[in-house]
């Protein structure tokens, strides 16, 4: 069985999907600007990597589930993921779909509520944490999402496709993260912190 993220992962998650794809989508500099966590959060726990990261070694897993969002809505995922065991390392490769469904959350941006399809596939190798609560030690991870994302924020609803890849370069310890959103190029490196 698959480890959920505590509640507070799957708000910061939340937060930041909405926080990058407004920043991407916005006409100028006054949207909030992602810090590098809220990258992260996104990066593990937004796309649903989070909890393969830590799944159970030689099985394959459907995962078909909802979330709740932290001010309505849900987050539903549906596909599968699987994980080897090396020793201490947990290699998983997943395939999935999250379907945001009227997910809101508020914070000091305003109401954000966001709906569409997201389909995420890629693969991690980890060393998962000595305690609760700590980053796993990653190796490698590699993944593409790409989908269709309505939002409406401070009354202007956009609708915008997305295209990110994702690659950890584990000489520098960082995870460099291109793409597309909104029509808008983007290609950032960010520390891994753990």
């Amino acid at each position: 069985m698959l480890a959920r993220p505590a509640p507070r992962a799957r708000h910061a998650a939340v937060l930041a999907a909405v926080t990058i794809t407004l920043a991407a989508c916005s006409d100028g500099p006054s949207e909030p600007a992602p810090s590098d966590r809220d990258v992260l959060g996104l990066v593990f726990a937004g796309t649903g990597a989070a909890p393969l990261m830590s799944g159970q070694p030689g099985i394959t897993v459907r995962i078909d589930g909802a979330i709740a969002c932290p001010a309505g809505g849900t987050l539903e995922r549906t596909g599968t993921a699987h994980t080897e065991r090396d020793g201490d390392v947990h290699a998983t490769e997943w395939d999935f779909t999250v379907i945001h469904r009227e997910c809101a959350m508020e914070g000091p941006f305003g109401r954000v509520v966001t709906d569409g399809t997201m389909h995420s596939e890629g693969s991690s190798r980890v060393v998962p944490p000595a305690q609760p609560g700590q980053w796993p030690q990653l190796l490698a991870f590699q993944a593409h999402q790409e989908g269709t994302m309505t939002s409406t924020f401070n009354g202007t609803t956009r609708t915008c496709s997305i295209d990110i890849v994702q690659t950890f370069e584990p000489d520098d310890e960082v995870m460099h993260i291109s793409g597309t959103s909104c029509g808008r190029a983007f290609d950032v490196r960010v520390p891994y912190r753990r």
